[in-house]
């Protein structure tokens, strides 16, 4: 079995040049300033063209980490909506260059909210999303309202997710933060979504 091992590097103007200094054989990158509500842009001089042909050149698989801003779950619809057109351009982008896959943060509710109501703004936001590139939701690392921290939580999402084709990403670090077991992580996350997509370690 062979694996993926690469890093987050942001927006980096050549990730592939990076990538072939380091070694690494998969990277994740941004499309921008992740905490911008800004249209996703490749940094690479020539654009999704150039990066998707240098990718294959070298043999680099390319994930996106999708804004921070975008939180799907959200009860507010100055915010929810944004969000799923933030996070369908992002996967456009991300297509564009054969992302093997676009990184979604979780999302939150607010201490008003029924939690309910953020996991059935997943279930339709995934539902209305064309997947033009493969998406993972990945887990959270605090906020009491949130829709990926805890295991009950993530079981929760999946439930309302989990039949769209969604992929899930762990965050290693997310998860000791949120007081979750890292010896039965891999077992424990496997046995509510199926499969793991992506590791952050």
């Amino acid at each position: 079995m062979s694996f993926l091992v690469g890093a987050a590097i942001g927006d980096e103007p050549d990730p592939i040049a990076w990538a072939t200094r380091f070694g690494a054989n998969c990277l994740q990158i941004n499309l921008g300033d992740p905490t911008s509500w800004a249209k996703p842009a490749v940094a690479m001089p020539g654009g999704t063209s150039a990066l998707k042909d240098a990718a294959e050149a070298a043999g680099v698989a390319l994930y996106v980490h999708a804004p921070y801003v975008i939180n799907v779950a959200s009860t507010n619809n100055r915010i929810r909506i944004p969000s799923r057109k933030l996070l369908q351009s992002t996967l456009d982008t991300a297509a564009e260059f054969n992302s093997a896959g676009v990184v979604v943060h979780a999302g939150h509710v607010t201490k008003d909210d029924d939690p309910a109501a953020g996991y059935e703004n997943w279930h339709k936001g995934v539902t209305t999303l064309e997947l033009s590139a493969p998406l993972f939701i990945e887990n959270s690392a605090s906020g009491k309202f949130s829709m990926g921290r805890t295991l009950e939580a993530i079981t929760s999402l999946w439930q309302a997710v989990g039949k769209s084709g969604v992929g899930f990403c762990v965050d290693t670090c997310h998860a000791w933060a949120a007081g979750i077991d890292l010896r039965t992580l891999g077992e424990t996350i496997r046995a509510i979504t199926g499969r793991i997509a992506l590791v952050h370690a």
